[in-house]
């Protein structure tokens, strides 16, 4: 799955990069950005395989409610400029 939006992201970058709306400073902020993200992939994949969880539901439901609610505040705060 993540090989999958690594693709997906890395088209839809290359495509935005030459119809001119990423430029050179934005390549470099992701190129700086990927080693951390990366390192953490590989963290949390070790992780999870040392300590498997019994079920994701008490794990992941919170974060993806915490994001969904911090998403929702980052638009509604556009909204209003």
């Amino acid at each position: 799955m993540i090989m999958f939006f690594v693709v997906s992201e890395s088209l839809a970058l290359a495509a935005l990069f030459f119809s001119g709306l990423v430029g050179k400073e934005e390549l470099l902020l992701i190129g700086i950005l990927l080693i951390p993200t990366l390192i953490a992939v590989r963290v949390g994949q070790w992780l999870f395989n040392k300590h498997p969880p019994k079920s994701l539901k008490h794990f992941a439901i919170p974060i993806l409610v915490m994001v969904a609610l911090l998403g929702i505040s980052a638009s509604a705060g556009e909204l209003s400029i």
